[in-house]
């Protein structure tokens, strides 16, 4: 009997723990039930959001291509403006001859040869009439990548009463100096329509020509290479071109401009131009004429 009732007690003891085990082993399950609940809701909430996400990616997506295709058919629907020739533009007279500026010898400024060059996708054509004996120059700017006329630019490079030098090889040396007024500047190029001075050599007794040489004054005020120098500031522009002559290693700076005497210009010089005879005819286009169309 002591022996039953010395292990009742541990067997009470037992039970309340059987008991209290069952309890809390109810609660593990009921608490992890509940935390499989939430889980799976978190999930749900999570798998919901993606979609959510995944439609308004999708809707935007579909928004930006919309855009896309509303400029691509905007675009395609633009017109191109290109320039005509025209009956009316007389032509000018002489043999026409084609100048690589290219492959010129650009001594002036010195150094800047090697940077001006990248930029001279285009040519000048230049009719020379000899009419007896009295010479007389009409030049023109061919289309970038092209040996035509460009009909977009004005011609109002025409020269005149050329002085003259015997050399004692047999030929004659001409020199025009430009007499219409201002220069006039087409955007992004360096060269005008009417350099200041023109000069080249004819053989006498061939007629060939040879020694090309041009000279023009480049005003930072009035040209504008904002596609090649991002800005039309003329002192930007002076700027610019000093440090493109210090990465080259040459004192390339803005002098006096021969008409007022400010310091926004550059002299620039081309000589032993290439010179090549051309079936091209020049077409001689005043101020304010050229003509304009709108193509599909």
């Amino acid at each position: 009997m002591r022996f039953v009732a010395a292990t009742f007690p541990f067997l009470i003891g037992l039970s309340a723990c059987a008991e209290k085990s069952e309890v809390l082993s109810a609660g593990d399950e009921s608490g992890a039930a509940s935390d499989a609940v939430a889980d799976a809701d978190a999930d749900a909430d999570a798998d919901a959001d993606a979609d959510t996400d995944a439609d308004a990616d999708a809707d935007a997506d579909a928004d930006a291509d919309a855009d896309a295709d509303a400029d691509a058919d905007a675009d395609a629907d633009a017109d191109t403006e290109v320039c005509l020739d025209d009956e009316t533009f007389p032509e000018a007279t002489g043999n026409v001859y084609a100048l690589d500026l290219f492959s010129g010898d650009w001594y002036a400024p010195a150094g800047f040869e090697s940077v001006l060059i990248a930029y001279l996708d285009y040519q000048i054509l230049m009719a020379v009439d000899a009419e007896d004996g009295n010479y007389s120059v009409q030049l023109a700017q061919t289309v970038a990548g092209d040996g035509a006329q460009d009909f977009c630019i004005e011609t109002p490079g025409s020269y005149a009463n050329p002085e003259t030098t015997e050399s004692a090889e047999g030929s004659v040396g001409f020199s025009f100096e430009y007499a219409g007024g201002a220069a006039v500047y087409v955007p992004d190029r360096f060269v005008p329509t009417n350099p200041e001075r023109l000069m080249f050599n004819v053989e006498s007794a061939t007629g060939n020509i040879s020694g090309v040489e041009i000279q023009f004054e480049l005003d930072a005020r009035v040209i504008d290479l904002e596609g090649l120098l991002m800005t039309r500031d003329p002192d930007e522009v002076c700027e610019t071109m000093a440090r493109i002559g210090d990465s080259i290693g040459f004192d390339i700076a803005c002098e006096e401009c021969s008409s007022d005497g400010a310091l926004y210009c550059l002299n620039f010089a081309v000589t032993d131009v290439p010179v090549t005879p051309t079936s091209e005819v020049i077409k001689v286009i005043g101020e304010g004429q050229v003509i304009k169309a709108s193509v599909e």
